[in-house]
């Protein structure tokens, strides 16, 4: 990791020393190009990697001041590997001055040390990122007006931080991938780390492109806060095994999540966008109001919510069945001179396999999507009467 002082040093430009030296080699390319800044041939080409890109000025009327506006393009992709530098410095600093010396407090093992890090650094950027989303969900009216989703849609302007945010989200799980190398992630994490991430790539950067930021950024703030509460919660287990509350209100809070996600996207994909104005598919205008593009959107959310959902269901199983297994166990231990017959046993053994083999997914599952779909349709319908009434 970089900023570590080694008492022996590795062969230069071998995999140990770019994994001990990366953060030092990316300050250094972050240097060259604020150096870029200073001198007025290279100047124009820094700023391009600094500053957020395609700037609009807009007058409403004489009497008020202009606003300053964002569109997006390809220079966007040289702003965002910017800020992928940056976040690999933050993310050594983090590790080195804060989680590793956390962890030589706690003692931990590998499994629990690998685990430890991941929450410690994704508990930092949940936090920062629930908060600033909130800021910027605080400046509009969608409380009071939730067909602020949908209307005036393309919506191609973007306030400054509204840009800047989408860029360091991007710029933030792009450099996940590269951490993967840099931290030493063991063989069997890697699958489930690079699942998670290419995800959030693939939302946040289609809410960007297809101008659905005002979405992108409605769905981030709880799912960003749920995210916070469990990585909060395992680093609190992972210092007192007895602290485990916060897992019961992240279970709640996950279902939750999922629900509104859903019942947002059924909004917007399938009641919103097609009652506005602007159909057509138009690459110059940023119009990707069309049929095909909303039921594919719609189709990557549903199926996504759909798999995060089976997961935690597996999950929760699990945890049950450890549970209820690690109680039978205690009774065993506990009235000992209580032996069943053998025949008692193997029925008390055949029963415990039915018990398991029963414990089917499906039933939870199937509950769980007849709630979302109930209460889609029940918010369709409230919503139906207040657009009825407004007009």
């Amino acid at each position: 990791m970089g900023f570590r002082k080694k008492n022996k040093s590795p062969p230069v430009l071998s995999h140990e020393f770019v994994i001990q030296n990366h953060a030092d080699m990316v300050s250094c390319l972050a240097m060259v190009i604020l150096l870029g800044l200073m001198f007025e041939v290279t100047a124009k080409f820094a700023i391009m990697f600094i500053t957020v890109q395609y700037n609009v000025t807009q007058v409403l009327d004489e009497k008020s001041d202009p606003i300053n506006l964002y569109l997006y393009g390809p220079k966007d992709m040289a702003t965002v590997f910017f800020y992928l530098l940056i976040a690999v410095i933050l993310h050594a600093l983090i590790q080195e001055y804060v989680l590793d010396k956390m962890n030589r407090k706690l003692h931990l093992s590998k499994t629990k040390h690998s685990k430890f890090n991941e929450s410690g650094q994704l508990a930092v950027f949940y936090l920062l990122s629930f908060m600033w989303g909130c800021s910027i969900l605080t400046a509009e009216d969608f409380a009071t007006n939730p067909t602020f989703l949908w209307e005036g849609y393309p919506h191609t302007h973007m306030a400054f931080q509204v840009k800047f945010f989408y860029i360091c989200q991007i710029a933030y799980w792009l450099h996940s991938l590269p951490e993967l190398y840099f931290q030493k992630v063991r063989k069997e994490d890697i699958p489930r780390q690079l699942y998670y991430i290419c995800l959030y790539v693939a939302h946040i950067t289609g809410a960007y492109v297809l101008n659905l930021h005002r979405l992108g950024l409605v769905l981030l703030v709880p799912h960003y806060l749920v995210e916070l509460l469990f990585h909060a919660s395992r680093l609190f287990y992972f210092s007192d095994e007895n602290k485990q509350k916060g897992f019961t209100l992240w279970a709640l809070l996950f279902v939750i999540a999922r629900l509104l996600t859903l019942t947002l996207s059924v909004l917007t994909f399938g009641f919103g966008l097609p009652r506005t104005q602007n159909q057509g598919f138009s690459l110059a205008q940023g119009n990707f109001n069309v049929l095909t593009i909303r039921m594919t959107c719609l189709a990557a959310i549903c199926l996504t919510q759909a798999w995060m959902m089976w997961k935690f269901i597996n999950f929760q199983l699990k945890k049950w069945r450890e549970h209820s297994q690690s109680q039978a166990s205690k009774k065993k231990i506990v009235s000992p001179k209580s032996k069943p017959h053998k025949r008692e046993t193997t029925r008390g053994e055949d029963a415990q396999v039915v018990h398991v083999s029963c414990a089917s997914h499906w039933p939870v599952f199937f509950f769980f999507f007849l709630v979302w779909f109930l209460s889609t349709f029940f918010l369709l319908f409230l919503l139906q009467l207040y657009t009825q009434t407004k007009t």
